[in-house]
C-alpha cells in the first residue's frame, strides 16, 4: 500500500508546520517550537511526511540513546554493551504525529519509522528501537507493530533484529 504522502524528507526551514495540529498539546508544541532548531544542532533528525499540495501531513524525529537494560528481562540484557555492563544502544523515536486533518495514516507513518530507523541501523548500528509513548492510550497502537512495554515503565522496546526481520518479511510479501 503506497502511503498518501509524495515525499519523506528532513525538516528544513522551508517547511510550513505552524498549522500542524495532531491533538496532543505537547508534540505540537515541540514541533512547532523546537523541532527545526533540534534538526539544526544535530541533537534528533526530523522528517517531514509532505502531500501532494506541500502541506505536512505527518512527523517522526529520532535521535540515538544509551539504555540502561540492567532490570529489564534477560533477553533484553542480552542486548548490552559487553564492554558496558548494563548499557545498550537504542534509537529512540522522540517525537511523532500525524496531522488530524489525516486520519487513517498511522500504519503508514509506522512503516516509514521503521524503513528509516533500518536505514539509520545500517549508518550507526543500535541493540534497541525505543518509544515512550505520550500517554497510555498509544502503547496498543505501539504494541500493534511488535513493541513491548518495559514492566513499571511508559518505556518501549523493540530489539533492533525484530525490526530488520519484520522488514525483510514484508518486503517478501510485496
Amino acid at each position: 500500500m503506497n502511503p498518501p504522502w509524495v515525499t519523506v524528507e528532513a525538516l528544513g526551514p522551508l517547511h510550513d508546520i505552524s498549522r500542524f495540529h495532531c491533538g496532543l498539546e505537547s508534540v505540537d508544541a515541540w514541533f512547532q517550537g523546537n523541532a527545526l532548531a533540534e534538526e539544526i544542532a544535530g541533537r534528533t533528525r526530523t522528517k517531514v511526511c509532505v502531500g501532494p499540495d506541500g502541506l505536512v501531513m505527518a512527523f517522526f524525529s529520532m535521535r540515538h540513546i544509551v539504555v540502561s537494560v540492567k532490570q529489564y528481562s534477560n533477553t533484553l540484557k542480552k542486548s548490552a554493551d559487553p564492554h558496558d555492563t548494563g548499557n545498550s544502544t537504542g534509537l529512540l523515536l522522540a517525537w511523532m504525529g500525524r496531522d488530524e486533518h489525516f486520519p487513517g495514516t498511522g500504519k503508514a507513518l509506522m512503516r516509514e519509522v521503521f524503513r528509516h530507523a533500518a536505514a539509520a541501523h545500517k549508518q550507526a548500528s543500535y541493540s534497541l528501537l525505543v518509544v515512550d509513548p505520550a500517554n497510555d492510550g498509544l502503547t496498543d497502537f505501539y504494541e500493534g507493530f511488535g513493541f513491548r512495554l518495559i514492566p513499571n515503565e511508559r518505556r518501549m522496546v523493540m530489539k533492533s533484529s525484530s525490526l530488520l526481520s519484520l522488514l525483510r518479511i514484508t518486503a517478501r510479501m510485496g
